[in-house]
């Protein structure tokens, strides 16, 4: 698209997510009224498969049009020692990149050699940590210890947002006239880096937050 700074800009794609052959369509037409795209480049990025898939790639993308193809390398097999994977496997890779699927090719078959991979986990968490400015260290300090005395409202509240997500914790950090609050979540079988920034923003924003806070 060619612009023009003194003009409005273009009229932006809305975005939708319950994709149909029609949906799809209407947006490949846009595309190729407003840009250089050929009709040869939306048969190779969007056939027949695409189309009759529609509806199960757009669980995962709005806008659908398409889908590209990425080349697919293997390594392995690598030694796991876990208590849910044990035993040896190969691993496919998709990537672009040259000589990566080789590095990890090295890399599975010397710990392999060396009695497989074994790994612990501590902790399972996702962290976000809004930061609070106020006029001095005292202020600070008072916003501190509301947050202690608060803290299982403060819970409740971010945890209206998420169906999955549990805030486990809120460790207050003063560095001086700032407060930072690492809160930390649970998310389940979600990946949950949208639902953390929702639940954790919706609490900071409730009025007994702002009340306590002296910009």
């Amino acid at each position: 698209l060619k612009s023009d700074t003194d003009s409005e800009p273009p009229q932006r794609l809305r975005a939708q997510q319950n994709a149909s052959p029609r949906s799809i369509q209407k947006i490949w037409e846009r595309l190729r009224a407003d840009t250089t795209v050929s009709e040869s480049e939306q048969a190779e990025l969007c056939g027949p498969e695409g189309l009759a898939n529609a509806k199960t790639y757009t669980a995962n993308i709005e806008n659908y049009i398409g889908t590209l193809k990425i080349p697919l390398g293997v390594v392995g097999p690598m030694r796991i020692n876990g208590l849910h994977a044990n035993g040896d496997f190969f691993a496919p890779l998709a990537t672009t990149e040259a000589a990566l699927v080789a590095s990890y090719a090295r890399g599975a078959d010397i710990t392999s050699k060396a009695g497989g991979i074994s790994t612990a986990l501590l902790s399972d968490s996702l962290v976000r940590g809004p930061a609070f400015i106020f006029k001095n260290i005292l202020e600070s300090g008072k916003f501190v210890a509301w947050i202690c005395e608060n803290t299982a409202a403060l819970k409740a509240q971010a945890e209206t947002t998420t169906r999955y997500g549990k805030l486990i914790g809120i460790e207050p950090f003063i560095d001086s006239d700032t407060v930072f609050l690492l809160c930390r979540y649970s998310t389940g079988d979600t990946a949950g880096q949208n639902m953390v920034t929702v639940a954790t923003l919706t609490m900071t924003q409730t009025g007994e937050v702002t009340q306590n806070i002296a910009y």
